[in-house]
């Protein structure tokens, strides 16, 4: 087991930031303290991420105009950016974490004309004062090797915001040279409640503040994201929506895009919008989206991922809902039909992951090659489901222990025999259906907390890389308390499986 030494990280951590400060190509020397101090940049994924990018920032004084983003390739001079216009809204916000604070500016500018595989050095801001020096880097334009890092559920809230914090923070430093981020849904706990936005960011200022751990990764790299069922209210403006300018390439479905990113191919489905009395015309949209998205990457050889919140196939017990049943009964046999390759969900704050076909069974390909390390050729119409627990440390949900619920019809095999890995389960659970031994080691259940002492509250991050003939889940749990926001166990490694052509 892979195991990281707490001394030895925080130390290693420490000096990591100090060098990157050092050698950063578009750093510079802090501003001072001021209203007028762009907070919560936020780089949004666009459908052209080799020649574009969206970002979003806000200002606590809310009489700046002509707000401006000023682009330049990095290592070049700033004298010769390129300047784009911003947009700018006036919000009033609740429960907003810093004393005073009932409304901010709300600014989006769409980046555009960039080349692809470049770094960019930009600043955002007004007249009256710009950012910091930032930087990003476009999407390439070949199929070289690159990593991402995805998270089910940062859904922030209160103290369990200093987690999420860590968590990026265990995830940069492990992985310094990720491209992208994915949330799959559920960004903070309620979608209009800026102190939870404010924590999101690690906004200075804020009564939730993690002076320990920055979290800047969120500022630092693209995000592509899911709309969840906690970010879902009024459309996700005022929150989700607001802080980020994702496309919506469904007409009427809010946050439902795809981009190309090297050898793969990202379609984000919203299927909050698509299950209600008035969302057949939403469903039957986003279908004929996710079939013209995949048959052009299948043209053009390219790996599928889909994304959206609420998981189908989970270990943990969101699986007997209502509109849970529903949407696997129209969604998965449309994956397997499509042969999608991954399916990237949240909302059941569990770790789990199997190969399903179209009639809920396990496609029976993994094989272990070490401890916890698996290996699969990537099946026909059998996608890989993943859900990747919690990226704080909010909750973690129990698995359905019977099979009562399960409906004729609903594709779904009895004793969890759709899947290879269930963290809820208790350590060492074997199925009955198909013999495997599901959960390794820790037990993810809050039902469990304080009687099994196999139980571990600890937030997870998964990265995945991604070349032309393979793509790689590596699983990480961080023992990160909230309470005293320190690490307390070491990190390591829950899961990893490489998927090959």
């Amino acid at each position: 087991m892979f195991k990281i030494g707490k001394k030895a990280l925080f130390n290693f951590l420490v000096s990591a930031v100090i060098i990157a400060t050092l050698s950063l190509p578009c750093a510079v020397s802090a501003a001072e303290d001021s209203a007028l101090i762009p907070n919560q940049i936020a780089l949004a994924m666009t459908s052209e991420p080799t020649t574009s990018i969206n970002i979003n920032w806000t200002t606590i004084d809310t009489t700046p105009t002509d707000p401006v983003v000023m682009v330049w390739p990095a290592n070049s001079r700033e004298s010769g950016a390129m300047e784009f216009d911003a947009q700018v809204e006036t919000r009033t916000v609740d429960s907003s974490n810093i004393s005073g604070v009932t409304a901010k500016n709300f600014y989006s500018a769409a980046i555009t004309g960039l080349k692809p595989n470049t770094a960019y050095c930009y600043r955002v801001g007004t007249a009256g004062e710009m950012s910091e020096a930032g930087s990003f880097e476009t999407a390439p334009d070949n199929n070289g090797q690159y990593t991402f890092i995805y998270f089910s559920d940062s859904q922030v809230s209160g103290v369990h915001s200093l987690a999420w914090q860590a968590n990026l923070d265990m995830a940069e430093e492990m992985y310094p040279d990720a491209s992208f981020l994915y949330i799959a849904g559920d960004l903070t706990d309620k979608a209009q409640n800026e102190g939870q936005w404010e924590s999101f960011f690690n906004q200075p200022d804020n009564t939730m503040f993690n002076a320990d751990f920055s979290g800047s990764l969120i500022s630092e790299l693209p995000l592509a994201a899911a709309m969840g069922n906690h970010d879902s209210k009024n459309d996700g403006v005022g929150g989700m929506c607001s802080h980020y300018a994702w496309g919506s390439e469904v007409d009427g479905v809010p946050v439902s895009y795809a981009f190309d990113y090297g050898a793969a191919r990202m379609i984000v489905l919203n299927i909050e919008a698509a299950y209600s009395q008035d969302s057949e015309a939403k469903r039957l949209a986003q279908t004929e989206f996710l079939e013209d998205e995949v048959a052009q990457a299948k043209e053009k050889g390219k790996w599928t991922f889909v994304g959206f919140h609420k998981s189908l196939y989970s270990g943990a017990n969101h699986m007997d809902d209502a509109d849970v049943i529903y949407n696997r009964k129209y969604w998965t046999p449309i994956f397997a039909e499509l042969d999608v390759d991954f399916v990237l969900q949240g909302h059941d704050h569990v770790l789990s992951r199997g190969f399903v076909q179209a009639d809920g069974t396990a496609a029976d390909i993994t094989r272990q090659i070490s401890d916890r390390e698996y290996m699969a050729k990537d099946p026909d119409n059998a996608p890989l489901y993943y859900d990747g627990n919690c990226g704080s440390s909010l909750k973690f949900y129990a698995p359905i222990m019977d099979n009562s619920w399960i409906q004729p019809g609903d594709p779904v095999a009895p004793d969890f025999g759709y899947l290879d890995i269930n963290s809820a389960l208790p350590a060492g659970y074997v199925s009955e259906v198909t013999g495997k031994a599901l959960n390794p080691g820790p037990c993810t259940n809050d039902d469990l907390e304080g009687e099994d002492p196999g139980f571990f509250r600890t937030p997870t991050f998964t990265a995945i890389t991604v070349s032309k003939g393979t793509v790689e889940f590596t699983t990480y749990m961080t023992g990160f308390d909230p309470n005293t926001n320190s690490i307390v166990e070491d990190s390591f490694l829950y899961d990893s499986i490489k998927v090959t052509r």
